[in-house]
C-alpha cells in the first residue's frame, strides 16, 4: 500500500490539503492449529515451539487491507484522492518456516528459467511463460503493472527464502 496509497496521502498532506482517510481490514484466515501442532514436534524443540507460535499468530493477519482517502477543500467539498486494496497472502508450506538466519536465493526475474519461476508462490506453467513474455521488467512497479494481479505479485514476493531482483546486466 505504500506505493498505491500511503505516498499519495502523504504528498497531499505535505501540500497543505486536508485529507480524510479510512482503513478497512478483512479477517478470516482458516484455523491452523493442526499445522501448529505439527511444528511443535519439529526438532530442535525450541524452534518448533517458536514456529508454532508464528503459525498461530498468522491467523490474525488481515486477509486484505483497503484504504480510501478523500480531499476536503476549504469550502467543505469532498473529492476522491485514492483507493487501494492489498491482499495479504501467507506461505503456509511448513517446510518454509525457520527461525534461524538462512541465506536467501536471488531470483532475477529477467533471467530466471521456467523452473526458477515455478518455484515462486502462485506461479504455474502458464504464468511462468507469461512472466517470461513480459520481459524485460524494469522494477517491481513495472512487473505489478504488467501482471495486473496484485495478489499474484504479493504471493511471488512472499516466497520464503527468495529475493526478487530485476537487474538487466
Amino acid at each position: 500500500m505504500l506505493h498505491t496509497f500511503e505516498n499519495k496521502v502523504k504528498s497531499a498532506v505535505a501540500g497543505g490539503d486536508t485529507v480524510e482517510f479510512f482503513v478497512n481490514m478483512s479477517f478470516g484466515r482458516p484455523d491452523r492449529s493442526t499445522d501448529a501442532a505439527i511444528a511443535k514436534n519439529q526438532t530442535p524443540v525450541e524452534e518448533g515451539k517458536k514456529i508454532a507460535d508464528i503459525i498461530l499468530a498468522e491467523q490474525f493477519v488481515p486477509t486484505s487491507v483497503q484504504g480510501t482517502a478523500k480531499k476536503i477543500d476549504a469550502g467543505g467539498k469532498v473529492t476522491n484522492l485514492v483507493s487501494s486494496t492489498t491482499t495479504n497472502s501467507i506461505d503456509t508450506n511448513l517446510d518454509h518456516y525457520t527461525t534461524n538466519v538462512s541465506l536467501r536465493k536471488t531470483v532475477n526475474i529477467n533471467k530466471a528459467s521456467k523452473a526458477d519461476l515455478l518455484a515462486l508462490n502462485g506461479v504455474d506453467g502458464k504464468m511462468a511463460e507469461n512472466i517470461k513474455s513480459l520481459r524485460p521488467l524494469k522494477d517491481r512497479d513495472d512487473m505489478r503493472n504488467k501482471l495486473k494481479n496484485d495478489q499474484l505479485w504479493h504471493s511471488i514476493v512472499s516466497t520464503s527464502g527468495i529475493r526478487i531482483r530485476f537487474k538487466q546486466s
